[in-house]
């Protein structure tokens, strides 16, 4: 979230119960009116597609929908003048408060209730416990809209970054594993642990002992999993806290870019999962 520039957005998000189990599915219908409308129309006006613009407008815009004979060259006139001014708009300044207005006032699509209802109801106002929802949404207001874009191109694979867990069974032709503990909220793996820069836990050494899975092999065939995504080409980026070990491991001396050295790798095909 924080290297794709949506960390903000997302860390209000992904602590509201109601997503929990939609939020990085993309199945979130409050969130339609950007990610399937709004996103995609602009999308395609800056493509050149117009048609396909036309066709999102006559089924999903008011303004469209039931056009009136009487009023069709009017209507399509605001139209132009609506879409026009959402083109121009700088979704890395414009607000989520301010791109809704827009999308409200014009009567361009339906909007729900509940980002209505965040456009004017005041924090302060609001029970974090009881009102949620809309506890989240007034929060992000604020924020740079282009932090749900960002999202939105995430979570459909329309962005350079992945998970170590959610590439599993993509293919790529050259893949950048990163490996940052610092950055990982995954308590089920260590990289650290697994490299030795981090002794084992009393847990994983009993479950060693007893013959039961531990950190180390899970983070085993995570690693697996991240790079075996490349087709042709694998690059590994590590963090400083395991810089020096991994270099020494492979024979290499510590350089300038001892911050984040690449080690260039040809993954090994036909080798057999850990």
């Amino acid at each position: 979230a924080r290297r794709l520039g949506f960390e903000e957005f997302f860390g209000i998000m992904r602590h509201v119960d109601k997503y929990s189990q939609t939020l990085l599915q993309g199945k979130v219908d409050d969130m339609d009116v950007f990610s399937k409308l709004s996103f995609p129309l602009i999308d395609s006006l800056k493509k050149g597609d117009n048609l396909y613009a036309l066709n999102l407008l006559k089924s999903y815009s008011p303004l469209l929908m039931n056009l009136p004979a009487d009023k069709a060259y009017e209507t399509l006139s605001k139209c132009r003048e609506i879409i026009n001014g959402l083109q121009k708009m700088d979704l890395g300044k414009v607000t989520i408060k301010e791109f809704l207005k827009n999308i409200v006032e014009a009567n361009l699509f339906n909007v729900p209730q509940l980002l209505i209802d965040a456009l004017s109801v005041p924090l302060e106002s609001l029970d974090e416990q009881n009102d949620e929802v809309l506890y989240a949404w007034v929060s992000a207001m604020n924020l740079p809209v282009i932090q749900i874009l960002r999202f939105n191109n995430y979570i459909n694979g329309n962005s350079m970054f992945g998970t170590h867990q959610g590439v599993k069974g993509l293919e790529f032709d050259r893949v950048l594993v990163i490996i940052d503990e610092k950055e990982s909220n995954m308590f089920l793996f260590n990289y650290n642990k697994l490299f030795g820069v981090e002794p084992l836990s009393a847990t994983d050494i009993n479950n060693r002992k007893e013959g039961k899975e531990t950190t180390i092999e899970r983070t085993m065939r995570l690693f697996y999993v991240a790079c075996t995504r490349a087709r042709h080409s694998l690059a590994i980026a590590i963090q400083k806290l395991l810089n020096k070990l991994l270099l020494e491991m492979v024979g290499l001396t510590l350089t300038k870019y001892q911050l984040c050295n690449i080690l260039k790798i040809r993954k090994r095909r036909g080798k057999s999962s850990p």
